[in-house]
């Protein structure tokens, strides 16, 4: 099913920019690095602190810091682990089955699984500051109904093609659900 993929590219399949996948600035892994290097300078400050034993008070400061550091850190992970997987998501719906229960999708219920995921999209966008500067989550909201359409253009497909052999029902329904 690539023709799907290939509408699925957010727009135009030459521009690389517009296809949805990871970006480093819509994660914000400069900043995650940037909170990486600040965290090593932390400890190594620290460390530095516990050597001389009149630092006893600057030590849980920078015990705290490194503390605020962490959580940030996990937070921002945590963001960019979950936009990995909506995205593996998509790429998994978008399947004339549903690969779970090997049952056949309809354009209706990959409608409602791919509206589903843009509202998590755009909740993962608000909760973790995923910038979206191209308005890539517009353009997949869009493209939502062509994606669908593929979907019954496929089971078209299916019936036609088994429609020029002599096939039984049962078997027609077998070849079908594998």
């Amino acid at each position: 099913m690539m023709v799907s993929f290939r509408i699925f590219s957010m727009v135009q399949p030459n521009k690389r920019h517009d296809y949805p996948k990871y970006d480093r600035n819509n994660i914000k892994e400069k900043k995650l690095s940037a909170l990486k290097k600040e965290m090593d300078n932390a400890l190594a400050g620290l460390a530095l602190l516990k050597e001389v034993p009149e630092n006893i008070n600057k030590i849980s400061d920078r015990e705290a810091l490194i503390l605020k550091l962490k959580k940030e850190q996990a937070h921002m992970e945590t963001g960019r682990e979950s936009y990995h997987t909506s995205l593996y998501d998509i790429s998994k719906t978008v399947h004339p089955f549903d690969l779970k229960t090997n049952v056949a999708k309809n354009s209706e219920d990959l409608k409602l699984e791919l509206s589903k995921t843009l509202v998590d999209l755009h909740l993962l966008s608000a909760e973790y500051g995923i910038n979206d500067k191209n308005n890539r989550l517009s353009k997949y909201g869009r493209q939502i109904e062509d994606i669908t359409w593929l979907i019954d253009y496929w089971w078209l497909l299916t019936d036609e093609s088994l429609a020029q052999y002599e096939i039984d029902e049962t078997c027609r329904t077998w070849l079908i659900a594998i």
